[in-house]
């Protein structure tokens, strides 16, 4: 693996010297060991004024161009147009050369994208939740036996370009349906659970713990609500004009990022039905906690430019957050009566248990795709995502063993990582 790192960093590097640098209207450097054209010819920014540009361009590191880019944007009469510096008149059409760029002049001021997401989540924790009764061996159900399958989601984004096309400002925005699991687990000598409830009660003689053993069923039930906003400051819009397929686009962005998990665990007392006796006969426990990161990141797409129509790209993002963590943990009858601890126990406090904590997270996030334009206008892309976090606090690791400890499930874990990823299309218009 390690050679094979080694050899495409080589040749990214042997590369590099036959691309031009990106300037601020357009790329700014070719080879011209022959003269044929002024020093300025494509150094200076759009606009510019009209030009013819040699059927080919000389030797010395663009021999792969020929026959040669070929302009046809005529800057020298038409109106004003916002964005630019001098009057312009529109481009004819989009013309290619022989390898196959795009001559689209000037670059758009304006482009949205919309597109569709299929995403699912890394596998949750495991805490044991039900063994048989009376044989603690024969351990049944734990948490990550409800484990959500993949959701679809949409993803939407507009952008403005400046600076003649060598930046561009990003506003993105994307979300997928709640994940959504559940289990349950019920057996003909009855179900027990590994956590222990002592202590605990709903009144006198009422203790907790006799609900969740030798009970008729458990069932545990997942819910994960995901949502991403980001706003990004990307270099490099402008078309590649030149002899080099690759390009970079590096970006300087925002980020906030919002991943909210449901756990609960839910005990019939024997003899019991769901939602029978006004409640009485089931208890649920539960988590909810939220993670809101709202961070900088930096990030750089790599583009092959494959033929005259498709791009190969790969995107990686890398951010520092601060996550606000809150979380709330319950304990009730289904009658809506909250257990408490016994005068016994000599426990303080109270359920639900509300707490939260600011800790230090990373995201990283990457896009890896391809993308074809038909025309000058409009594009089509897809491929695939992945993003890891970490400092993330996770229901399934809020569950302490002992029920009664309040000031442990206050001190919220963090410790976490989740790891999200899925398939993306769409389409692109800009003008």
């Amino acid at each position: 693996m390690s050679r094979l790192a080694l050899s495409l960093a080589v040749l990214f590097v042997l590369a590099l010297p036959k691309c031009a640098a990106f300037g601020q209207g357009g790329w700014s450097e070719f080879p011209n060991s022959q003269g044929s054209l002024p020093a300025d010819a494509y150094s200076t920014p759009w606009p510019r004024v009209a030009q013819t540009t040699p059927a080919a361009y000389p030797a010395g590191g663009c021999e792969t161009c020929t026959p040669g880019y070929r302009d046809i944007t005529d800057f020298s009469a038409g109106p004003s147009q916002p964005g630019y510096e001098a009057p312009m008149t529109s481009p004819v059409g989009c013309d290619v050369d022989a390898v196959g760029y795009s001559a689209c002049r000037p670059p758009s001021v304006w482009y949205f994208s919309a597109s569709g997401l299929i995403m699912g989540r890394d596998k949750p924790g495991r805490v044991w939740t039900t063994y048989e009764n009376n044989n603690n061996p024969n351990q049944l159900m734990s948490t990550d036996n409800a484990d959500p399958d993949w959701e679809g989601g949409i993803e939407a984004h507009v952008g403005r370009q400046f600076a003649c096309g060598a930046w561009a400002v990003d506003l993105g925005y994307w979300t997928i349906d709640d994940l959504t699991a559940s289990s349950s687990q019920t057996h003909a000598n009855y179900v027990s659970t590994p956590l222990l409830f002592n202590d605990l009660e709903f009144g006198v003689a009422d203790p907790v713990q006799d609900y969740f053993d030798s009970a008729e069923e458990h069932r545990i039930a997942r819910r994960n609500t995901i949502q991403n906003l980001e706003v990004n400051l990307i270099e490099g819009f402008a078309g590649c004009s030149s002899c080099c397929p690759w390009r970079c686009r590096k970006s300087l962005g925002v980020r906030y990022f919002q991943f909210d998990e449901d756990l609960s665990l839910s005990t019939l007392d024997q003899g019991g039905t769901w939602g029978g006796n006004g409640g009485a006969d089931e208890v649920t426990l539960s988590e909810s906690i939220e993670n809101n990161l709202l961070g900088v990141q930096l990030g750089c797409q790599l583009e092959r430019q494959c033929g005259c129509q498709a791009t190969f790209f790969i995107a990686p993002k890398f951010g520092i957050y601060n996550n606000r963590i809150e979380q709330r943990f319950d304990l009730r009858r289904g009658d809506g009566v909250a257990a408490m601890p016994s005068a016994a126990s000599g426990v303080i406090g109270t359920y639900p248990v509300n707490s939260s904590r600011d800790v230090v997270s990373f995201l990283t996030e990457v896009n890896l795709g391809y993308s074809y334009q038909p025309n000058c206008h409009w594009s089509l892309f897809g491929g695939y995502r992945v993003m890891a976090m970490t400092g993330m606090g996770l229901a399934d690791s809020q569950i302490p063993q002992y029920i009664i400890d309040i000031p442990e499930i206050a001190d919220i874990d963090y410790q976490d990582a989740l790891v999200l990823h899925g398939a993306f299309f769409g389409v692109a218009y800009s003008r």
